[in-house]
């Protein structure tokens, strides 16, 4: 990965996980990022109120949006499975039923962060955005 391109890549050093085996014609055999994606667009972001940014309500999108976003539904999905590892094992395994996939996935497949979004997993958006949580 190009250090000037920040968001996913393949590491040049940490192996392959087995939970990424789906994924090796695209990794190869070090370990691909990102996992999942939120929609990091301020065009489209959440509402937040804020006294000191924009004295009151406005839209924020970018980083500051989707990394609370996903780590809430991280924290949902700890009664899907005991541990990271198990929780990503099987949000990889879906990838293998490409209708279950879908419909727990939304697979973006325009956009870049430096590395092109694509058909399935990408250096962009991984799996792709997570429909709802509970869907797990």
């Amino acid at each position: 990965m190009n250090p000037a391109l920040i968001g996913g890549g393949i590491s040049r050093y940490e192996p392959l996980p087995q939970y990424e085996l789906y994924v090796a014609n695209k990794t190869g055999t070090k370990l691909g990022t990102p996992d999942w994606a939120a929609v990091a667009d301020p065009a489209t972001g959440v509402s937040v109120y804020s006294s000191t940014c924009c004295q009151g309500w406005c839209t924020v999108g970018g980083t500051s949006a989707a990394a609370p976003i996903l780590a809430g539904i991280v924290n949902q999905a700890g009664a899907f499975a005991a541990s990271t590892v198990g929780g990503l094992a099987k949000t990889y395994q879906l990838f293998l039923n490409p209708v279950g996939y879908h419909t727990k996935f939304y697979d973006a497949i325009s956009g870049s962060n430096g590395s092109p979004a694509g058909p399935g997993w990408d250096e962009c958006t991984g799996l792709g955005s997570i429909r709802q949580p509970s869907s797990f």
